[in-house]
């Protein structure tokens, strides 16, 4: 920053220590040479105060991108700073198009002669420093993109994990509050082979119902424990007997009001404990 300074002083204080020629001095060649190459001097000069503005530009800049963050609003702001610093560039590059111009029309005053000499190297020399900051600004410029593409591909890569996780965290909530239910009579449900007969004697005395670990899940009403605590009961039924491992205390069988009786369960999270899938025997009151 206070090479940029030195290099904006040495302009203006270089227009200033030119010679300036009387009005009443005569018109000849040589005053015509010498203004001449003064308009080229005076618009190199303008042009490269503007450049070495928008280096200073470019520099504030790319202090306030570095170091590069890691959140993702904070590179939305890195992002809007390399924004800017593309129309800085491209301003710039303008800029030292036009310098160039200025500079080779000034080069051939140099075997003019040894004053026109001297302050043509001046001018290069200022040039030529100009050129080696940009030059280093573009090194840092460079790095600093390439970490803010390294640092957006890291980024993105964990909201893609951690989208994962939520994603499988919430299919594992989702399957852990799911259950599903029956009701039927002993007969209804003994066909469809939700419940089956344990311990019978000779196939007639003894034995319980039991569920069927091999039943077909798409006859049971699939539910959500912690939404679902009130299920629609056929009116005119009542429960015969619980099949499932299921607590009966935490039930209660409601009349039918206005539309069909439900059965309330108390304490779901105990309930769907030690069992997920509930089969109720019904027989009629």
């Amino acid at each position: 920053m206070k090479k940029l300074l030195i290099l904006m002083i040495l302009s203006i204080a270089f227009y200033a220590c030119e010679p300036q020629k009387s009005d009443t001095e005569p018109v000849d060649e040589t005053l015509s040479i010498e203004n001449e190459f003064n308009m080229i001097r005076d618009s190199l000069l303008s042009e490269n105060a503007k450049a070495m503005v928008l280096i200073n530009e470019i520099d504030d800049s790319i202090s306030a991108a570095a170091p590069m963050p890691e959140t993702d609003p904070e590179l939305d702001r890195g992002r809007k700073i390399f924004v800017k610093i593309d129309q800085l560039k491209n301003m710039l590059e303008d800029a030292n198009k036009k310098i160039k111009v200025y500079e080779s029309k000034i080069r051939k005053y140099k075997s003019e002669n040894t004053d026109f000499s001297k302050r043509v190297e001046t001018l290069e020399t200022m040039i030529r420093e100009k050129d080696e900051i940009i030059q280093k600004q573009e090194l840092r410029i460079s790095k600093l993109e390439t970490e803010l593409q390294m640092t957006r591909e890291e980024l993105s890569s964990a909201n893609e994990q951690i989208v994962q996780i939520t994603d499988r965290a919430d299919q594992l909530q989702v399957k852990a509050n799911t259950a599903y239910y029956v009701f039927g009579t002993k007969d209804e449900l003994e066909e469809k082979g939700i419940i089956i007969i344990e311990g019978e004697t000779l196939g007639l005395f003894g034995g319980k119902w039991i569920p069927n670990p091999e039943a077909d899940q798409t006859l049971f009403t699939k539910i959500d424990i912690v939404k679902d605590v009130s299920l629609d009961f056929p009116n005119g039924w009542v429960i015969d007997e619980i099949v499932s491992a299921h607590e009966r205390r935490l039930l209660e069988l409601e009349p039918p009001g206005a539309g069909s009786a439900k059965l309330t369960i108390y304490d779901p999270e105990v309930f769907w404990k030690n069992d997920k899938r509930l089969i109720i025997i019904i027989e009629e009151e």
